[in-house]
């Protein structure tokens, strides 16, 4: 008999025992899956589709094969929540590729009525047709590869019907790269009319985002408005951060910030930075419908990507992204299964007033710092089975604040034989999550810039708030900065978490752990 083999992270290869506990296969199924991350019952899972609420229900859908644990076949997952924490998945895919769609259901936008614009119960999904492939920035475009239609639903998007004809296509006067993933909603800087925006790139001159006016009661109905945001090619407002080539899912929003204030947003998911993919975003002043660069940043800096947002009964935007697979193609196949959608965040805006010490990557004007502030929605506090003193298992949540002198600090996930390190660097100014003793696709470690402000000469406190899902990691940190990334440890699980400091006994101003529960049923 075959045993199976793998690159480890030195470039070796994994000893059988690192594939077996005692001599016992493993369930490769289960051995890595999450637990409280929303995903199709099997198979490859990728952009989350057309997230909002309606009815006392929330809903989204997912890019999704179900046929098989490799991109393909793109078709619509679906999924309901009464807390958008506990979700319920159908095994069967709402929207598969059709003779409409030869080549793939791609990702788009739910509104909450029918196309006619009537609040009748009815939701319309409005998505990229695939009609040819392969699709990709840096191959030719054939014209009319990505086109939109739309489909409507009564069941809240378990099932849809297909409207006849095409209600958008490519301009045919702009050379393009990509156009796809539409996202219609109402911009209060653009007053009461309903916008939408497709994402794409326009070969050797920039990204783009194109802006349309859509006809509330008609929305088959789109009329080109402008090209509303094309930064350059890869435009670096900072060494850190990099538009790229092409542009995918794009969302616009208005968010307010602690003042009172409001500021014009982008998510847009990058492709052909400094990074392959990478989920940026960017604060502007709106001019004759387009949006002029003020700041931005990058919404996640791990495996993060095709940000998807909506706004929430209380008002608040929240956002939900694709968290990449990372393992080798060999071990994917084998678990029959790839791709998670991450936990539901809050997004706002803050102004950090009095500040006498920022790095110069942050929108510092005066003693005014303003940041685009993420956290994990509250309601994930759902999923807390009991508090934990000593810190172990496959689904945990972690929240703990630092005293910082200028040495490192953070959090060490033991598993067993491995460890992960989460840990702020002072003198680098940077956050770092390094992975040891086990084996991945990542692309070295995980690493993003990160300073602690001073408030009236009085350092911040190091707050990090960290989610560990059985190969799932996302951290938050002092609400501002963002990473996601996947871990592989071979027993599937922390042993221990404990803080650690460079110079010795950290100073740790806060410690509670919490063990999480379930949040996924199929059905």
């Amino acid at each position: 008999m075959a045993v199976l083999t793998a690159p480890a992270q030195d470039g070796g290869i994994l000893p059988k025992s690192r594939l077996h506990h005692e001599n016992k296969p493993v369930d490769a199924f289960q051995k890595w899956r999450p637990g409280f991350h929303l995903m199709p019952a099997s198979n490859w899972a990728n952009d989350p589709c057309g997230p909002g609420y309606i009815g006392g229900r929330f809903y989204t859908s997912f890019q999704w094969n179900p046929h098989g644990w490799e991109w393909g076949n793109m078709s619509w997952g679906h999924a309901l929540s009464e807390d958008l924490v506990h979700w319920h998945v159908s095994k069967r895919p709402s929207m598969e590729p059709s003779a409409e769609d030869p080549c793939g259901v791609f990702t788009g936008c739910v509104w909450p009525s029918n196309p006619r614009g009537e609040e009748d119960g009815t939701l319309t999904a409005i998505y990229t047709s695939a009609q040819h492939a392969p699709i990709h920035y840096t191959m030719p475009y054939t014209p009319g590869s990505e086109v939109v239609r739309m489909a409507t639903s009564s069941d809240l998007g378990k099932t849809w019907q297909r409207q006849p004809g095409v209600v958008l296509a490519a301009p045919k006067a702009i050379d393009v790269i990509g156009w796809r993933d539409p996202f219609i909603g109402r911009w209060e800087c653009l007053g009461d009319s309903l916008y939408g925006v497709i994402a794409g790139g326009i070969r050797q001159k920039s990204p783009a985002v194109f802006l349309y006016r859509v006809d509330p009661h008609d929305l088959s109905c789109w009329d080109f408005d402008s090209i509303l945001f094309a930064p350059g090619l890869n435009f670096q407002p900072h060494p850190s951060l990099d538009f790229g080539t092409n542009f995918e899912v794009t969302n616009f929003m208005t968010l307010r910030d602690n003042t009172g204030k409001n500021h014009e947003v982008l998510l847009m998911s990058v492709e052909g930075g400094r990074k392959e993919h990478s989920q940026n975003w960017v604060c502007g002043e709106i001019s004759a419908n387009t949006l002029e660069y003020r700041f931005g940043g990058c919404l996640d800096h791990g495996c993060f990507y095709a940000a998807n947002s909506f706004i929430d009964p209380s008002g608040q935007r929240i956002v939900q992204g694709w968290v990449t697979e990372h393992l080798p193609p060999v071990l994917t196949e084998k678990q029959r299964w790839s791709g998670c959608l991450s936990l539901p965040r809050i997004l706002g805006m803050r102004q950090i007033r009095e500040v006498t010490q920022a790095p110069d990557w942050l929108h510092w004007v005066g003693e005014t710092v303003t940041v685009l502030t993420s956290i994990p929605d509250p309601r994930v506090e759902k999923l807390r089975r009991r508090p934990l003193d000593t810190v172990e298992g496959r689904h945990l949540e972690v929240k703990a604040s630092f005293e910082v002198d200028d040495t490192e600090v953070g959090i060490v996930l033991h598993h067993g034989e491995s460890r992960t390190v989460v840990s702020f660097h002072p003198s680098e100014q940077l956050l770092s999550i390094k992975r040891h003793g086990m084996f991945s696709n990542m692309n070295g470690d995980e690493c993003a810039p990160h300073s602690l402000l001073k408030v009236r000469d009085q350092e911040e406190t190091l707050d990090i708030h960290l989610f560990f899902d059985v190969s799932v990691l996302e951290v938050f940190v002092n609400e501002r900065l963002a990473i996601t990334t996947r871990v592989y440890p071979e027993n599937a699980r922390c042993t221990a978490v404990r803080p650690f400091g460079n110079s010795g006994e950290p100073k740790v101003v806060e410690w509670a752990a919490w063990e999480l529960g379930p949040s996924i049923t199929y059905e």
